[in-house]
């Protein structure tokens, strides 16, 4: 239902720079394209290494991964509420416990964050970035 409706709105916005696939993040093999945006999926993959370095191939040099995902590391008050989180995450989104910026930091030559911090904080258990190839 996803792929449809952005497919939709590509065509009602008449974007011909804009292509929409639906894919195994982990096993895709595409090139060539300038930039990627994921919002809430990369860390319900079954394979978060896998499927970073993936995007990082798909991605031409100097192309632009957008992140805003979970990032369920404890810290400081919020971390018990944290580790109920990691439960159900793992549960109804199948996590597989990997840390997406840790794992982004391994694959990217840069990774730069949002929101004004050098590090995310605990709560709220989020995290944006940019990454580039």
């Amino acid at each position: 239902m996803m792929v449809a409706r952005a497919r939709a709105l590509v065509r009602e916005r008449g974007w011909d720079n804009v292509e929409v696939r639906q894919a195994d993040a982990t096993t895709m093999t595409v090139e060539g394209f300038d930039a990627a945006i994921s919002t809430f999926s990369v860390s319900a993959t079954p394979d978060v290494a896998a499927t970073l370095e993936r995007v990082r191939a798909a991605l031409r040099p100097g192309g632009r991964l957008f992140v805003f995902d979970m990032r369920l590391v404890p810290g400081g008050r919020a971390a018990p509420l944290i580790r109920l989180f990691r439960r159900v995450y793992r549960r109804l989104a199948g996590w597989s416990g990997v840390d997406v910026l840790d794992t982004a930091r391994a694959t990217f030559a840069e990774v730069r964050l949002h929101g004004g911090a050098a590090e995310p904080a605990p709560w709220p258990p989020l995290v944006a970035l940019t990454a580039v190839r």
